[in-house]
C-alpha cells in the first residue's frame, strides 16, 4: 500500500525500513539522521584499506564487481561488499581519481546506460522479417538461401562481413573498410556475383554481433 501511494517498488520501501529503523521503530527524523551518518561515514572501501587493496587487485585481474562480491560471499570472507557498492566507489570522485574505471570492460569514466536506438521497420514491401522467410530456407532443403551478418570488434575499424549458405554451410568472409549500407551491399554483390544464379536466390540479414577480438 505504501509503495503504491509513493509510486515506488516494494523492495525500495522494505530496504528503507530495514536500514533506517531504530529500536523504537521507523521514525522519519531518526531515519534521516541514520542515513546521513551512513553517508558521512563513507564507502566501506574507503574505511578499509585491506578490502580496498583486495578489490583493486581482483579488478586488475579482470574480475567484475559481481564476481568479486560473489567470491567474498562464497568463501565466507571477513570482508563483505556488494557489487553495487564497488560500482559506486569506482564512479565516485575518489574512484575516478584512482582510475579504477579503466579496469572495467567498457572503461567508462561516468556511469550511465546507453539508450537503445529504435529501428523503424522497413517500409519497402520487398523486405520481409526473417521469421517470415520461406519454409525451405528454415528447413535448409535447397541451395539458394544465405544468411548475412556483420561482426564488430573492439577496434571500430575492424568490421567483418560473413555470408553463409544455409544448406551447404559454405562461408564467405570479407573485411569491410567502413560500416555503411552501400559498402556492405557492394561487398555482398562482389562475393555472390560469380556464383550460379540458382545458388543466390535470397539473403537474410542477421543482427550485428560484437566480438571480443
Amino acid at each position: 500500500m505504501i509503495a503504491k501511494q509513493l509510486k515506488r517498488s516494494c523492495s525500495t520501501i522494505s530496504r528503507e525500513l530495514q536500514r533506517n529503523r531504530s529500536a523504537s521503530g521507523y521514525l522519519p527524523d531518526t531515519a534521516n539522521r541514520i542515513a546521513w551518518a551512513r553517508k558521512l561515514r563513507g564507502s566501506s572501501l574507503e574505511r578499509s584499506s585491506q578490502l580496498k587493496d583486495l578489490v583493486k587487485a581482483q579488478l586488475g585481474m579482470g574480475w567484475t564487481p559481481e564476481q568479486i562480491s560473489g567470491r567474498l560471499q562464497l568463501t565466507q570472507s571477513d570482508h563483505r561488499i556488494s557489487a553495487e557498492s564497488i560500482y559506486r566507489f569506482i564512479y565516485s570522485a575518489a574512484g575516478r581519481r584512482l582510475g579504477w574505471h579503466r579496469y572495467l570492460t567498457q572503461k567508462k569514466a561516468k556511469r550511465g546506460y546507453r539508450a537503445k536506438k529504435r529501428r523503424e521497420q522497413a517500409k519497402n514491401s520487398d523486405k520481409l522479417l526473417i521469421w517470415l522467410r520461406p519454409a525451405k530456407a528454415h528447413l535448409r532443403s535447397e541451395i539458394e538461401h544465405w544468411d548475412g551478418d556483420c561482426m564488430l570488434f573492439r577496434k571500430q575499424n575492424d568490421i567483418l562481413l560473413t555470408l553463409q549458405e544455409r544448406r551447404t554451410r559454405v562461408w564467405l568472409m570479407q573485411k569491410l573498410p567502413r560500416r555503411d549500407a552501400e559498402t556492405t551491399a557492394n561487398s555482398i554483390i562482389d562475393q555472390l556475383e560469380n556464383l550460379p544464379p540458382k545458388t543466390r536466390t535470397a539473403i537474410s540479414v542477421i543482427r550485428e554481433q560484437l566480438s571480443n577480438g
